[in-house]
């Protein structure tokens, strides 16, 4: 959010439309990465935020995991 130095992201990297199109991505903020602060019922504290990028480019290193896998991870989650 508003504090984040990293951001953790789903990526389309492919273009057949399904789920295997998507990538994790370790983003830095830099340039091409804006937050805004969203206002919640509760603490600002948090840093509750609308991240934007726009024109980011992002190192291959920073891939997270293998490319085309990142749906399985986020579903991972849920489990």
């Amino acid at each position: 959010g508003m504090y984040a130095d990293y951001f953790v992201t789903a990526v389309r990297t492919g273009k057949t439309g399904t789920p295997k199109d998507m990538s994790m991505l370790l983003v830095e903020r830099g340039e091409g990465v804006e937050t805004k602060q969203i206002k919640t019922t509760y603490s600002t504290c948090c840093g509750t935020a609308m991240v934007i990028m726009k024109g980011v480019k992002v190192p291959v290193e920073n891939l997270m995991g293998k490319e085309g896998r990142g749906f399985l991870q986020i579903m991972y989650n849920f489990n």
